[in-house]
């Protein structure tokens, strides 16, 4: 249900951002551009947030990051969009398996005490 929630809600964001960002005449394959990747970041913060199993999240959190990364990637200052967008991905990715590396470790030692509290 998280999953479904985050995909939706961050999709109609996509979509209301995309509809914001283009002028007149609509562009309809761009405003698919922006809910689709807007849902599919949701869908990768719903994943982290509903999946139980450590190693699965952190591949959630690095796939997110690597999403999200593109928007923040263009104030890069490249002269090519392509090498700002790589670097930016790339970073992202980084970021995010660093986040993911965080969360299961602390779950894990957060189970680890809890383990050791009860017996």
């Amino acid at each position: 249900m998280k999953r479904t929630l985050w995909t939706v809600v961050l999709a109609l964001l996509g979509f209301g951002a995309g509809w914001y960002a283009q002028g007149y005449p609509i562009n309809f394959a761009m405003l698919a551009v922006f809910t689709t990747w807007a849902g599919c970041i949701g869908f990768g913060f719903g994943s982290i947030f509903s999946e139980h199993r450590s190693r699965r999240r952190l591949i959630y959190w690095a796939a997110t990051f690597g999403l999200i990364a593109p928007a923040a990637a263009l104030a890069i200052p490249l002269p090519s969009v392509a090498s700002r967008l790589a670097i930016g991905v790339t970073l992202g990715v980084l970021l995010g398996a660093l986040l993911g590396t965080l969360q299961m470790w602390l779950t894990r030692r957060k189970s680890h005490t809890s383990d050791t509290a009860s017996g």
